[in-house]
């Protein structure tokens, strides 16, 4: 009878491991690894039958390969007389501590019964029985007692009792809080602090009220945290209607920096973790997050590559950072890669389709030597990026504890327009929705007793053009409603992100420029660094979002077009949202007003660098890398370019028909 093809091949592998040895073994190896997934990458199906495969193959391998059994082989010899006295003695020892533990059982179950009969008495002891018990240990009859002696004796053994039953009915802090309202001082003050412990059951111990502070201090630790964890630098507020902020660190990293930040606190990571407010969620790199850092996404997927290699363990930028800090030990983490290898790693890159430029995601192989010195690059650049991030988030938190009495901070950025949606809409109505622009704004602002309050409001618009011309409207309706509210007003502290098209362009420079001629005050445009403007703008466009859809939703009102959506928004008299419209003519307008005036403006070089511009006359910005809220470049009056510090802010002169 012939062979089938699996023993064919099974013989001519076979005669391979016999000729060829360990090198056949090797090759193999090497080859099947090609096409071998890591455990932790395949899915939960894919790994249980990965798992089954093995178990098989170790199934077959032991009937093929049968362990050598074991055999024991019994050897009769004569015991001596000493071991057979040895056991009879221990069987006589062994019915001894049987009758004994018997003994003591019947002892144990005889002290249960009389301590229950013990506890009936007691239970039955009523308050009046235990009156009438009371005068007659006294030598007195019960009977021969004034009535008015009776009732009070009577009175105070009800009181007892309930305070007793009371007392061992409550957990610890009931206990504690009932011993400190009867230990009062008149109990003291009469010395009747033993009779109450011991009619009530209670320890001596237990009676002292101990002052501590610990509630206190937990608070307070407890508030630090929070207002902490609700920094813009430590969470982001999430876009999305059905989101909320979320964490963008790892929790032992966001820990550390604030035990670095506040020196004086010592406490556990599960004990910072059980802080952490409910609307506060974790949130992990490479997740399903819109709007993220290219920058930081794609670090973590070079880093993703290197966790591949099994070079590091996390693929968190911020981790990763902190675990090398130079550039030494940056060097040394690349030493571990094969150096005649290839890295194969995927990246966030524009990518020509049907004409259009569009981020994809793309997987590029590229040797280990041109890997490593990109790599390095991009290592000194994304710490200067992650530098400028916190930098920005931390000038914006020292503007607002110093915030002076008649400034005002302005955040603000465009929200993803609202899409329009009908309660029962037809289908060509659901692929052709009109959109209404949002854009949010928060104002920070110090109240009579100096407090630092915020209000937020969102314009509404029908033109769909995010375009400085629709900033600068925007702009008229929030100065005027400033105004308004603080006649005051000195000075303006304008953050947002930093989009060219937006905000970070020769047109707004013109404008801070020219701030106070337009507006009636000086301002100062602050941006935040690229991919990192995420703050409380972004909850605020979640939020009238989300109302406007659960309006439509439940009939509460009909919303086709921009004009709808404010018509609704104007009656939300619960909601501390207020709004305002932009029309798509005011936009024109504005349209018409700057292309005149600025006509001849010039772009500045080195625009998508500046995190900073003030206006100063004459037509001049100063800008700065990152922003610089220190006592010399800010005061009071605003802006100080005679003392601000001279190596951050450089002075551009712009060129425009005044």
């Amino acid at each position: 009878m012939g062979k089938t093809r699996a023993e064919i091949q099974k013989a001519y592998r076979e005669r391979k491991k016999a000729r060829e040895g360990d090198a056949y073994r090797e090759k193999e190896a090497r080859r099947v690894m090609k096409y071998y997934i890591p455990s932790a990458r395949l899915s939960k199906e894919a790994l249980e039958a990965r798992r089954a495969r093995g178990r098989e193959a170790a199934k077959r391998h032991r009937e093929k390969h049968p362990a050598p059994s074991k055999h024991k082989i019994k050897i009769d010899f004569k015991k001596s007389i000493r071991e057979r006295k040895q056991r009879k003695k221990m069987r006589e020892m062994k019915v001894k501590l049987e009758k004994a533990q018997k003994a003591k059982k019947r002892l144990e179950k005889k002290i249960e019964r009389l301590q229950k009969s013990y506890q009936r008495k007691a239970e039955a002891s009523t308050p009046r029985s235990k009156t009438t018990s009371d005068f007659r240990h006294a030598g007195l009859s019960p009977t021969k007692v004034p009535k008015l002696l009776k009732r009070k004796l009577l009175f105070s053994n009800v009181v007892l009792k309930g305070l007793k039953e009371a007392y061992h009915k409550k957990k610890t802090d009931g206990k504690r809080v009932l011993r400190n309202v009867v230990s009062g001082k008149i109990v003291k003050k009469y010395r009747m602090m033993s009779t109450l412990t011991k009619a009530m059951g209670m320890t001596k111990k237990g009676s002292r009220k101990i002052k501590t502070s610990l509630p206190h201090v937990r608070e307070a630790l407890k508030k630090r945290v929070e207002n902490f964890l609700n920094r813009d630098d430590n969470s982001r507020m999430m876009p999305g209607k059905k989101d909320c902020k979320k964490v963008g660190k790892d929790k032992s990293t966001v820990r550390e920096k604030f035990m670095s930040e506040n020196s004086d606190v010592k406490i556990s990571l599960s004990h910072f973790a059980s802080f952490r407010p409910a609307n506060v969620k974790l949130a992990s790199f490479l997740s399903r997050n819109t709007c993220l850092c290219t920058k930081h996404q794609n670090f973590a997927l070079k880093l993703k590559s290197l966790k591949d290699k099994g070079c590091i363990q996390s693929t968190n930028p911020d981790n990763f950072l902190h675990a090398f800090p130079d550039e030494e030990k940056v060097d040394l983490l690349l030493a571990n890669l094969p150096k005649d290898g290839k890295v194969k790693f995927e990246q966030w890159k524009r990518m020509e389709v049907d004409g259009k430029n569009k981020m994809k995601i793309v997987t590029l192989e590229v040797e280990t030597q041109v890997f490593c010195e990109t790599f390095r690059k991009e290592v000194a650049d994304f710490r200067q990026h992650c530098f400028r991030a916190d930098e920005q988030y931390n000038q914006l938190k020292s503007l607002k504890q110093n915030l002076p009495p008649n400034h005002v901070i302005v955040q603000m950025d465009f929200a993803e327009n609202y899409k329009v949606k009908y309660r029962g809409e037809v289908q060509s109505a659901y692929w052709n929705c009109d959109l209404v622009t949002l854009h949010p704004v928060v104002v920070y602002h110090r109240d009579e007793n100096g407090e630092l309050r915020h209000e937020s409001r969102c314009i509404v618009s029908d033109e769909l053009g995010h375009n400085p011309f629709t900033v600068f409207s925007i702009l008229k309706k929030v100065v005027s409603h400033l105004k308004d509210k603080h006649p005051n007003l000195q000075y303006v502290h304008y953050w947002t992100d930093s989009p060219s098209s937006q905000y970070r362009n020769k047109t707004l420079f013109s404008v801070v420029s020219d701030h106070e001629t337009l507006f009636g005050m000086k301002a100062s445009w602050n941006y935040f660094e690229a991919g990192h403007g995420k703050g409380p703008c972004d909850g605020v466009g979640g939020t009238v979002k989300r109302m406007a859809d659960d309006a439509v939703k439940q009939g509460d009102a009909q919303i086709q077009d921009a004009h709808d959506f404010f018509k609704w928004a104007s009656v939300q008299d619960k909601s501390v949202i207020k709004y305002d419209f932009v029309s798509k003519l005011e936009c024109k307008d504005s349209e018409d007003f700057l292309r005149k005036k600025y006509a001849k403006v010039k772009t500045i070089k080195g625009t998508m660098a500046f995190h900073s511009v003030v206006g100063l006359p004459g037509g001049k910005i100063m800008s700065a890398k990152t922003s610089c809220y220190c006592t010399n470049c800010f005061g009071e009056g605003g802006f100080q370019p005679e003392t601000c510090c001279k190596g951050k802010w450089e002075t551009h002169g712009i060129s425009h028909s005044r």
